[in-house]
């Protein structure tokens, strides 16, 4: 996972819808254990901790007036060469999430990003691709076609490594 660099002062604070119906899903990739699927919102984003308060205060009036919407994703892609990630296609909803996005990167979240904004759920990153791949080749009929309702989003503060260390649930409306 890149993280970007940070002060001392500061910490990583991202938000994502989590997709937990597929943690099968990459279980049977073999990467279930770090990458729990996510389609990112913001990215792992270095603020200073003294902001935090407002940036959830702000995000959670913002998901009040978003409303809950359905996500549907289907097959498989990766965006090798130019990113080390895995992921399900979202079909249905990818506009919602290009708004929420959007909508959350306001203050110390609005800041230029490497990638432009795809929609997509991550399965895996980075070595996790390889044996990720090497497993969708070996294991026939393996795909994912899921539809979930998304009432809420997390805002997850990350530590050095980008593992979660405290999530909020914001609703939406």
């Amino acid at each position: 996972m890149y993280l970007p660099v940070k002060r001392d002062t500061q910490v990583y604070v991202g938000a994502s819808i989590h997709v937990p119906t597929l943690s099968d899903v990459c279980a049977s990739l073999g990467c279930g254990t770090y990458t729990k699927p996510h389609v990112t919102l913001i990215p792992p984003t270095p603020i200073y901790a003294a902001e935090l308060p407002f940036l959830l205060s702000r995000a959670r009036t913002l998901c009040t007036v978003t409303s809950a919407f359905r996500l549907h994703v289907s097959g498989f892609d990766d965006f090798r060469p130019v990113s080390d990630v895995l992921f399900a296609t979202v079909r249905e909803g990818y506009d919602n999430c290009v708004n929420l996005a959007h909508l959350l990167a306001f203050g110390p979240l609005n800041v230029p990003q490497r990638f432009d904004y795809v929609p997509h759920v991550t399965l895996a990153q980075g070595a996790q691709v390889d044996e990720a791949r090497r497993r969708l080749e070996g294991v026939e009929g393996l795909d994912v076609d899921c539809e979930v309702q998304v009432n809420h989003i997390q805002v997850d503060l990350l530590d050095e490594v980008g593992a979660c260390t405290r999530s909020t649930t914001l609703p939406l409306s």
